[in-house]
């Protein structure tokens, strides 16, 4: 099979060979998720134009005679402008897919191989980290020896199983609590300029608390200017984010939670960081928060069907709410790190 190796770059490519990249993802997509529509195209080409501030994706395609992909690698690199630089300038995310199950090793080993020699040019780079939920891929991370890092899961709650009388019990506890304890609910889809900085704060510090295993890498520190960065990209994606906090009668953040929403997938809500801080901990604001979600998602869009979030296996606090609610357990996740001088073919 003659093979050729090529970067991949969506803001230089002709749109026929970013069809082609998509509907390789698209593939991808539909072997995870089978039962889920697709996602549109534009959404989809929006999702990988998209760039972070301080973050630099390198994508290397193995195509065959015929320019169809056998293979994909994407090399995440952190750049000088990344403002945990110093923290995380060691590490290299790597995802390496195959649609060939069965020549899939062949073409890992290749396309690490490729990879090894693009990061030989980033001289602080020493470790590789990767998670994924597909078993060919665990199984080539494992053949090297990599180290599991975590194991997590990605968990639905279907909005026709919810059990919507113990989510107004919640919500209702929540308000009484509230209300003794004058602890204030806050919603935006913008954070407001007079909380920022605060928020800013409680979302590094919730951050910090979600468990990262073994992870070489450390969560970045959240600031006001990546905040409005986040927003705008997002937007530019044509996300909604919605975000809840609860302000304590002393001025602290508590607690927040945040959803993602995108007009063209409307059947799906994707919940990314809940949490509260240690010292408001065991008095329900967690739950309030999630069932306060949970309602407003259901009377903002009716026609979501699914909440789709993840956690690690060891993050006991939100997988026991999780639970209750109603969130069942859809794909394993595994995250493994190698360091690149233990890598051996």
């Amino acid at each position: 099979m003659d093979l050729i190796i090529e970067d991949f770059n969506p803001d230089e490519v002709d749109a026929q060979s970013f069809d082609v990249y998509t509907e390789y993802h698209n593939t991808l997509f539909k072997e995870l998720y089978p039962r889920d529509p697709v996602p549109p195209k534009e959404y989809s080409q929006k999702q990988i134009r998209s760039k972070k501030i301080g973050e630099k994706l390198i994508r290397r395609i193995i195509y065959d005679k015929d320019r169809k992909i056998c293979a994909c690698n994407i090399i995440l690199v952190r750049t000088p402008d990344n403002s945990d630089y110093e923290k995380n300038k060691s590490i290299a995310n790597m995802f390496i897919t195959s649609l060939e199950i069965n020549e899939f090793q062949k073409f890992a080993e290749i396309l690490l191989k490729d990879a090894l020699k693009i990061l030989e040019e980033y001289k602080d780079i020493t470790t590789i980290e990767t998670c994924t939920y597909r078993a060919r891929e665990k199984q080539f991370w494992e053949m090297l020896s990599a180290k599991v890092l975590i194991v997590g899961a990605q968990n639905r709650l279907y909005l026709e199983d919810v059990n919507w009388e113990l989510m107004n019990k919640w919500k209702q506890s929540g308000h009484k609590r509230a209300q003794k304890e004058k602890i204030e609910l806050i919603s935006f889809d913008r954070c407001p300029e007079d909380i920022i900085y605060d928020y800013a704060k409680l979302y590094t510090t919730i951050m910090k608390l979600v468990p990262i295993g073994d992870f070489e890498w450390r969560p970045e520190t959240i600031t006001p200017k990546k905040i409005r960065e986040e927003e705008q990209r997002r937007k530019t994606i044509g996300y909604k984010w919605h975000t809840m906090v609860t302000r304590e009668s002393s001025g602290d953040l508590s607690g927040l939670t945040e959803i993602f929403y995108h007009e063209s997938r409307p059947h799906q809500v994707e919940q990314e960081l809940t949490g509260v801080t240690l010292k408001h901990r065991g008095r329900g604001l967690g739950k309030w928060l999630k069932a306060e979600m949970l309602l407003f998602i259901r009377d903002k869009y009716p026609d979501v069907q699914v909440i789709i979030t993840g956690n690690a296996d060891s993050n006991t606090p939100m997988l026991s709410i999780n639970e209750r609610m109603g969130f069942k357990k859809y794909l394993e996740e595994k995250c493994f790190g190698i360091k690149i001088k233990d890598i051996f073919f």
